[in-house]
């Protein structure tokens, strides 16, 4: 959302917007005595990263923004608990597990779509969302992934065969997964559930969601990551 300005009728100059804005837009500029506190809002070089975090912690709706989709209101936002208590909440996270067996059924679109909504909210460093993802359901296509991971475990099953020689010459961080004898094991493992006829990697899911980031940056992993769990 591209913020405009402020409602200096509802603005109560409680300084929120100063203290939560992530890019410094929102200033409280000294004031002689007598003269009222006042906040307003400068962003000469476009420095807004479009977060919406001062419109969401304003408590009298004074932020002036623009915004493609509608805003979300509803009392329980500022107060997650009487949605769902700890409690609950716990037994919630206790319950989800990964899942390695899937249905072979046609996931309608309508269900990757709320998939996907879910992640969209989910928070990120800055609400950057430098995340894109891909969504296949042809299974030619996730098969060419599938054959893609096996060519790359091939690889790494080549150098852990040739690990006597290969550990004076190799990065820390790869020595140390080739060297490890659990890396053996579970390569073997990976490699003879692929002769059976198995599929170790994606666990012949019928749909397979991709994420990415289009640009180069070190928090999009992380980021990533927490939207991923907010799909699952």
């Amino acid at each position: 959302m591209k913020i405009k300005g402020i409602d200096n009728v509802k603005c109560i100059k409680c300084l929120e917007c100063v203290k939560d804005c992530p890019s410094g837009l929102f200033i409280k500029p000294p004031t002689k005595i007598g003269e009222k506190r006042k906040v307003i809002f400068k962003d000469p070089h476009n420095g807004c990263i479009e977060c919406g975090h001062c419109v969401a912690i304003c408590p009298t709706d004074a932020i002036l923004y623009e915004a493609e989709d509608e805003i979300l209101e509803f009392e329980e936002a500022k107060t997650p608990e009487k949605i769902l208590d700890y409690d609950d909440l716990m037994k919630f996270i206790r319950v989800r597990r990964s899942v390695r067996r899937f249905e072979q059924k046609t996931v309608p679109r309508q269900e990757i779509q709320k998939v996907l909504k879910a992640m969209r909210y989910a928070p990120s460093a800055r609400n950057d969302r430098s995340w894109q993802y891909v969504v296949l359901k042809d299974q030619k296509k996730i098969d060419k992934i599938r054959q893609a991971v096996i060519k790359m475990l091939g690889l790494l099953n080549k150098l852990v065969k040739h690990k006597r020689f290969l550990k004076y010459i190799l990065p820390k961080s790869i020595k140390h997964m080739v060297t490890k004898k659990r890396t053996e094991v579970s390569l073997k493992d990976f490699f003879d559930r692929i002769e059976k006829g198995e599929d170790p990697v994606f666990y012949e899911a019928p749909v397979l969601i991709i994420s990415y980031a289009p640009e180069i940056n070190s928090i999009a992993p992380n980021d990533a990551g927490i939207a991923l769990t907010h799909g699952m």
